[in-house]
């Protein structure tokens, strides 16, 4: 089968809005305060509210991927697969809503990459009799065939096959791509039941010719096996996109469905995830938004999933939408004016601690919680700039705004 290669973002590995950071960073523990806005905005003192530790996720993600990336260095590809099966069986996910076999597959996967870079490249050494064992299961593993095939698309956007001259590279790439192919084609992800490999499946799009037919049906399984996810709802929306696989009349033809597939978990929400990057990043997508079904949709969302890693992930993505500048479309910007205006009712009705991380992740597109301490008090400080404009009339009266589990109080300073 001919491939071409295109650097499309995919579900499996970690990829947002924009270009991925792999940066790890190495940051305290027990960061926990209490902050308090000290901006242009409003005087010293008047914002109070509480702060999660914009660690503690990056350190529970950072414990799994060393779990697999150990496993899978020490060859122990039965017990790395019984992880994996089990983890993704339960659909188990951090607090902040990261599959955990994602994470397990990821370290593994760490591990594997560059080995299949180089054998690709070079063959085979003594080094790799590890391996041997691994390519001999993932006929009848597909946990293993899993992680195995996305190593094999991480292997081709290796960095040290971007050295390679234009045609070599080429070459290579579509090597890793039917090698991912060949793996996952005896397992099918809807008859077994498992997100992971439906996530890989969706991860091979980037090298296949037909991805502009295989992206929905793709998308559909994996989104059907973990409605709990909402990730590969706003992958698809990003996919769908002209710059991708997609046209933005299948865009929102999809997101209807989306919603009406979805509709037992999330309401109407199934519209809003697949559109909540799309309209962020596609002036024509966001013209054309059905506005008031969005609103519907996120209303629901939060009421199926009060928690504040999902209600700090909206503030913080509407966060981005309000801007000074116009884009060429006065549609879209109008549009985006009326869902930016649903950031009050969020924060006053919803909002009771900040989460650094999650603001970093949806205004600057780093993937979550890999942040450093400075980073992490420049999105405070942003997500308290942004709080404020919420309560300007009380704090420009001398009024304190504190909040608290049952929302925003104010009071004298």
């Amino acid at each position: 089968m001919t491939h071409f290669f295109k650097g499309a973002s995919i579900s499996f590995p970690d990829h947002d809005i924009s270009t991925s950071r792999r940066r790890r960073s190495r940051v305290g523990a027990g960061l926990s305060w209490l902050a308090e806005i000290n901006t242009r905005r409003a005087p010293s003192g008047a914002l109070h509210i509480a702060c999660a530790d914009p660690c503690a996720e990056a350190r529970r993600r950072d414990v799994l991927r060393d779990e697999g990336h150990q496993l899978a260095a020490q060859g122990q590809w039965h017990r790395l697969s019984e992880r994996l099966a089990d983890c993704d069986a339960a659909r188990d996910k951090t607090p902040g809503g990261k599959p955990k076999a994602e994470l397990l597959a990821q370290g593994a996967r760490r591990h594997l990459a560059p080995r299949l870079d180089r054998i690709q490249r070079r063959g085979p050494s003594a080094r790799d009799a590890h391996l041997r064992a691994l390519f001999a299961r993932t006929v009848d593993d597909p946990m293993l065939a899993a992680v195995l095939a996305v190593a094999h698309v991480d292997a081709a956007r290796a960095k040290t096959s971007r050295r390679l001259f234009r045609k070599r590279r080429a070459v290579l790439a579509a090597r890793h791509f039917e090698r991912a192919e060949a793996l996952l084609r005896p397992h099918e992800a809807r008859a077994i039941g498992a997100p992971l490999v439906a996530a890989a499946t969706c991860g091979l799009l980037a090298g296949r010719v037909d991805a502009r037919h295989r992206v929905v049906p793709d998308y559909e399984t994996l989104i059907d096996l973990d409605m709990d996810n909402p990730a590969p709802m706003r992958s698809l929306g990003r996919q769908l996109l002209p710059t991708a696989f997609g046209a933005r009349d299948t865009l929102e033809r999809e997101a209807v469905r989306c919603a009406a597939r979805t509709r037992a978990r999330w309401g109407e929400g199934g519209y809003t995830w697949v559109m909540l990057d799309a309209i962020r990043i596609d002036d024509a997508a966001c013209a054309a938004l059905d506005v008031d079904f969005f609103i519907d949709g996120l209303r629901d969302i939060l009421a199926r999933d009060p928690s504040q890693t999902t209600v700090n992930l909206f503030a913080a993505a509407l966060s981005t939408l309000r801007t000074d500048a116009p884009s060429p479309s006065p549609r879209a910007d109008a549009n985006r004016a009326r869902i930016a205006a649903c950031a009050d009712w969020i924060v006053r009705d919803h909002l009771r601690e900040l989460h650094p991380d999650v603001w970093l992740e949806e205004r600057r597109g780093a993937a979550a919680g890999r942040l450093t301490p400075r980073q992490a008090e420049a999105e405070r400080r942003a997500a308290l700039d942004f709080l404020a404009d919420h309560f300007t009339s009380e704090i420009a009266a001398g009024q304190q705004i504190r909040f608290t589990e049952q929302g925003p109080v104010s009071g004298p300073v």
